[in-house]
């Protein structure tokens, strides 16, 4: 989910080979409850002497977020936030949530942007939350989040690396449109038998979003000429797209969803100008295990 924009990042692409992979050692993973806000993920944290905050998952932005008035009532230390230009950007400040820790998941010092959230949650374009955990905050760990289970896994800092096993794809941080900032992209998903590299989106709730410039290619014309529309409050600040139906959608050779609800972008969506095709969010997910691997940048889905 991307509330805030920030020029001036540069793509970062890191390839592994797709499919499956010799077994190698499991790495240990902490664990912590999911809990469900408004049915996104989210987290039960505390940082410093013990003080708590209710964080959203979010793959889908490169800065953790926490609300300027919960930042006030937990006492955080704010310093401004800088832009590209170097002078401060209204509105956002820095600060850190020292020894963060969900469960027996340890994260250490995790900086954050503070802004008003509040706004966005009184209009309903965001869960109730005290602020987002973006992926940064799992940088060189394996991270696990089981949507089945409602548990998130984590290992600590890695060393060593743990290859993927089963369904694996490629692992790389792209930037969402030629200015937007890095996110999470998988490759080895797959809509109707074709590949697909797809931006992973723990705050999206729909199953498969086909971007513009990869509609022609993938044949799918037709699906994007429907009437239907569906609106999801969460992502671009609340956005109608139009839903049409696939006749499958997987990842690496294996269907995970048939007759599913595929979608499409309204003016309203913001597109990544072809860097990547797809968005898969949470309907993808669900009764799944996404595996991401941010040491040696591989994308696995068990379940």
């Amino acid at each position: 989910m991307k509330l805030a924009r920030w020029a001036g990042f540069a793509v970062v692409s890191v390839a592994v080979g797709a499919g499956a992979q010799a077994p190698a050692p499991a790495a240990k993973l902490q664990r912590a409850e999911l809990k469900w806000c408004q049915g996104y993920p989210c987290l039960e944290a505390q940082f410093g002497t013990g003080t708590k905050l209710r964080l959203l998952l979010d793959s889908g932005d490169q800065a953790s977020i926490v609300d300027t008035e919960a930042a006030r009532r937990l006492g955080l230390a704010t310093t401004p936030a800088l832009g590209a230009d170097g002078k401060p950007v209204p509105g956002y400040a820095r600060a850190v949530l020292a020894d963060l820790r969900m469960g027996t998941v340890r994260l250490g010092d995790v900086p954050v942007l503070v802004s008003d959230l509040a706004g966005y949650m009184a209009k309903n374009q965001m869960p109730k939350a005290d602020g987002t955990l973006a992926y940064p905050a799992f940088a060189e760990r394996l991270l696990e989040v089981d949507y089945e289970h409602s548990q998130l896994r984590a290992s600590d800092r890695l060393n060593t690396s743990i290859a993927c096993s089963g369904a694996c794809g490629a692992l790389e941080l792209v930037t969402f449109g030629k200015h937007g900032p890095p996110i999470v992209v998988g490759s080895g998903f797959e809509i109707n038998g074709q590949r697909v590299r797809a931006q992973i989106d723990t705050l999206f709730g729909g199953s498969m979003l086909i971007y513009p410039a990869a509609v022609a290619r993938l044949g799918l014309q037709h699906e994007a000429a429907s009437r239907a529309r569906q609106f999801f409050p969460y992502t671009d600040g609340g956005v109608t797209m139009l839903r049409a139906k696939a006749t499958e959608e997987g990842f690496a050779g294996r269907a995970l969803l048939r007759s599913a609800p595929l979608y499409f972008a309204t003016p309203g969506v913001h597109v990544p100008d072809g860097l990547f095709e797809a968005t898969v969010g949470g309907a993808f997910l669900a009764h799944r295990v996404l595996r991401l691997d941010f040491h040696d940048h591989w994308v696995g889905i068990e379940g």
